[in-house]
């Protein structure tokens, strides 16, 4: 445990200590040059990772949308990619925004301040995205992942009863929040759902 903080200590400072020499010399030197340079690499970096995205899940949307069958969709690996755009696709927008539209403060360790965070999250943003794409995000990152969440898991206890399970599950059938297109299939997860969720009863 004690190395892995360490490891992330060390990536984090060599990702850091650059940022904010770049950011202290482009805004010593001119706000604008800052603002050009900095925000259109920023812009055309995401938009390249947006494309990437768009280009691969468009076909699947479009299947999903008309009850099409999503050939080549394997979900244990494009969930969690979109699950990791999901929150850092909003980060580098928002890190977009505050270089593009926010006003120096006048003094340059205030701007640096103010600066250099969100040049060092859209990074980290970058850094993440791209791992997505990487053989070793299906094969090390995302059974790493599951590892700690099943790890978190068994800490959960439920006072439900199976009866009381099994009405929820049926609720949300009948209700619209869940969609069984085969009905062998609704029984098998109505059974392992009772299974699964009983077990945290222990």
């Amino acid at each position: 445990m004690e190395k892995s903080n360490t490891k992330i200590f060390i990536s984090t400072l060599l990702i850091l200590l650059p940022v904010i020499f770049y950011t202290c010399i482009t805004l010593y030197l001119n706000f604008t040059l800052f603002v050009w340079v900095t925000g259109i690499s920023m812009i055309v970096i995401q938009m390249f990772y947006t494309w990437k995205l768009i280009s691969r899940y468009s076909i699947w949307y479009a299947d999903y949308m008309f009850d099409e069958k999503m050939v080549g969709f394997r979900k244990k690996l494009e969930k969690p990619r979109i699950f990791f755009y999901s929150i850092f696709w909003p980060i580098m927008s928002l890190s977009v925004y505050v270089i593009l539209a926010t006003n120096p403060k006048g003094t340059l360790w205030k701007d640096v301040l103010l600066f250099a965070p969100f040049v060092f999250l859209f990074i980290v943003g970058v850094l993440f995205l791209d791992l997505t794409w990487k053989p070793k995000f299906e094969n090390t990152y995302i059974p790493l992942v599951k590892k700690n969440l099943k790890q978190r898991q068994q800490n959960f206890k439920s006072n439900y009863t199976l009866s009381q399970l099994a009405q929820i599950f049926d609720g949300m059938v009948d209700n619209g929040f869940l969609e069984f297109m085969d009905l062998e299939k609704q029984k098998y997860h109505r059974c392992h759902q009772k299974i699964t969720l009983h077990s945290f009863q222990k």
